[in-house]
């Protein structure tokens, strides 16, 4: 993906997104479109592409506290519009970042996948992504995340009984064959 700016030549750029910003920067109160969500090798970074009132954020990692994809909430307009379908959009491609500011405030930005066009494309952007962050260490220099956190408290009886669990959703018809690989398939890869 081509960034703007001077940043568009800069090594240390892992990866970027684009991003729907639901809240979480004080500066910036309300849902923005248009916004990469920058991975660097030891920074994270949200700005807008086109909106100059949009204060950019960089977050060093060492101020992080905490890194998790999160189920995304199905707006009360979809909900009416999907039907039963509904649950196919209730997908994880939510990004959580609990850092504490300059200031010492811990602030949780929550930020909505949007590369990958449908929900579905984005919750397996988001698996990508963090595969992505696993293959480059990003996770281990973050103080703790969800994410680490329960792969250190986990054992592989927990995620035996948690596959098995999803396979009966996917037996009962609540997930597709689909959903049902991948969740299987980052449950394993917390072994």
């Amino acid at each position: 993906m081509a960034l703007f700016g001077k940043k568009e030549q800069d090594p240390n750029i892992v990866e970027t997104y684009d991003v729907l910003y639901l809240g979480g920067i004080p500066q910036n109160p309300k849902k923005t479109y248009n916004i990469n969500f920058v991975i660097a090798k030891d920074y994270f970074e949200i700005s807008a592409k086109n909106n100059k009132k949009f204060v950019t954020t960089t977050i060093p990692f060492d101020a992080v506290k905490g890194f998790e994809v999160v189920s995304r909430t199905v707006s009360t307009a979809e909900a009416l519009m999907g039907g039963l379908n509904t649950r196919q959009l209730d997908q994880d491609n939510n990004i959580h970042i609990t850092f504490t500011n300059d200031e010492g405030v811990e602030i949780v930005v929550r930020l909505e996948m949007i590369t990958g066009v449908t929900v579905m494309g984005q919750a397996r952007k988001c698996n990508e992504m963090m595969d992505m962050l696993r293959a480059n260490n990003i996770l281990s220099k973050l103080q703790s995340t969800p994410e680490t956190t329960s792969q250190a408290a986990g054992t592989s009886t927990d995620i035996q009984e948690a596959i098995a669990k999803v396979f009966e959703l996917y037996q009962s018809g609540i997930l597709t064959q689909e959903e049902y690989e991948n969740k299987k398939a980052d449950l394993l890869s917390r072994l």
